[in-house]
């Protein structure tokens, strides 16, 4: 019986099985595929944008440490003694030996420097300092994060930090052999 159901249709130019898409269906699967091509060029241009702010981050972070790098060496290349004048501009570089001294008048040795035992101490000091917490700063004292020394004591720079701030190695009085974080403006040299 199907089979001459078939041939009937055959016979009327009908297809036995219907294979054949209307235009409709026709045009609506080709809008899909445009679209979905579409949508994987947008996904594409997504993925090459990413690279490239993937690329420009990896370009900015390097160039960044690149200037500190030459920041911090700028402050340590001068390690040649020089016959100018000290002033408080001179930074001493790592393994210099200097003295420690936080007048105004370089020249001026009487009273004392402040040093911090840590760098984490000498930034809270500092913070201290800004705010003109007193009681704070005895605290701090009191506490041993921080101690001083007269000015004009010998030191040795042992280690300088990006942000002015100097660790230095006490090379005489009380403190001699202690290590102590202080600005680096003074920490000038001999």
């Amino acid at each position: 019986m199907k089979l001459f159901k078939s041939k009937e249709k055959k016979a009327r130019g009908e297809s036995p099985q219907t294979t054949s898409l209307s235009d409709q269906e026709r045009r609506k699967i080709e809008e899909e595929a445009k679209l979905r091509a579409k949508l994987r060029e947008k996904e594409e241009k997504r993925k090459q944008s990413k690279k490239a702010v993937g690329c420009l981050v990896v370009f900015l972070v390097i160039f960044i440490f690149i200037i500190v790098l030459i920041a911090i060496s700028g402050d340590s290349r001068n390690s040649s003694p020089t016959t100018q004048p000290a002033t408080r501009s001179q930074t001493l570089g790592v393994g210099e030996d200097g003295i420690v001294n936080n007048n105004s008048d370089k020249n001026d040795t009487s009273g004392i420097a402040i040093l911090a035992v840590s760098e984490f101490y000498f930034d809270e000091f500092t913070q201290l300092s800004i705010a003109r917490d007193e009681i704070g700063f005895r605290k701090m004292v009191s506490e041993g994060k921080l101690f001083t020394v007269k000015n004009g004591t010998a030191v040795k720079v042992i280690d300088l930090k990006f942000l002015g701030k100097t660790k230095v190695r006490i090379l005489e009085g009380d403190y001699l052999g202690e290590s102590g974080w202080i600005a680096s403006e003074f920490v000038l040299p001999k």
